[in-house]
């Protein structure tokens, strides 16, 4: 379908090629004009950040629709940070994060640097050496090893080994856990603010509240101009996570569906329901805050 559009405003093929379905083309000639390296590598750079983002909230059992307050994004190269933050509303967006922060500072983030050896190869090299280097190797210190990068050698319990002898990595210090996952890819570093914020995710579920109200008064053939009243229910058992979020935020819910949601319970006698959700079906995915059912109500 979306070809047949495209058909209809495109010009005839010089060659007189049956065009009348996309399955009658040949594949197009790979045009190398068309590609920028620049944008490539910015994407490259782009997805690798992504990526380590979602690792983190894996790993702290986070989804998505849990807003984050903070990712912070460690490269030594200035040229790193700036691909990345050109396209930084696809960072916010695909890790729902509200902010980006960049630096090239180590102690800002809190870099440490570790040695680790390719013991199988290293003992071939040094053979009667190796049990001095493997005995002292844990007890390299963080400057030690950034040192050995920076010189391509190093004197390691009287055995000097230089650049390809050891591998050396760059790991964030657990000193903030409780506030900061980290994740490496051996170039880029990520930390995520892993606490949750109450205000976020008040913001986050008024979001979804407006976004089903908006769908409910398209179902029940209203116009902009048209007032409701808003009411909403839980499931018995189920806390009311919405009436702490909608409180202090009435002027933001009053702008952005025209009244303040109440909930079932305030429902007055003989009131007409002009629309009531259908549970989805899909409820169970729902954040426990989300699992509500909205009803839409003539408002006198």
């Amino acid at each position: 379908m979306v070809y047949q559009s495209l058909r209809a405003t495109s010009p005839k093929p010089k060659d007189g090629a049956d065009v009348r379905s996309v399955h009658f083309l040949s594949f197009p000639t790979m045009r190398s004009e068309y590609f920028d390296p620049v944008i490539e590598r910015q994407v490259q750079r782009l997805k690798a950040v992504i990526e380590l983002g979602r690792i983190i909230r894996d790993r702290k059992t986070l989804p998505i629709k849990v807003p984050l307050k903070e990712l912070v994004l460690f490269h030594h190269d200035p040229e790193y940070l700036e691909d990345v933050k050109s396209l930084e509303s696809y960072v916010t967006a695909e890790l729902n994060v509200v902010t980006v922060r960049y630096t090239s500072d180590e102690a800002e983030v809190g870099i440490k640097y570790k040695a680790s050896a390719d013991w199988p190869t290293l003992g071939k090299k040094l053979r009667k050496d190796i049990g001095k280097v493997r005995s002292a190797l844990p007890n390299l210190g963080s400057e030690e090893c950034k040192d050995f990068v920076t010189k391509g050698k190093m004197d390691v319990n009287g055995v000097e080994l230089v650049a390809g002898d050891l591998i050396v990595t760059r790991y964030v210090d657990e000193a903030n856990a409780d506030e900061y996952e980290s994740a490496t890819d051996n170039d880029v570093i990520v930390l995520l603010d892993i606490r949750r914020h109450a205000d976020l995710e008040s913001m986050a579920l008024l979001r979804v509240l407006t976004s089903r109200v908006n769908k409910l008064r398209k179902e029940a053939g209203l116009k902009t101009a048209d007032q409701v009243d808003i009411f909403y229910e839980y499931d018995e058992g189920q806390q009311d996570a919405l009436a702490g979020a909608v409180s202090g935020h009435e002027e933001y819910l009053v702008e952005k569906v025209g009244g303040v949601p109440m909930n079932i319970s305030q429902l007055s006698a003989g009131k007409e329901i002009l629309q009531k959700e259908t549970r989805a079906k899909d409820a169970e995915d729902l954040g426990a805050g989300e699992r509500f059912v909205l009803s839409l109500a003539k408002r006198s």
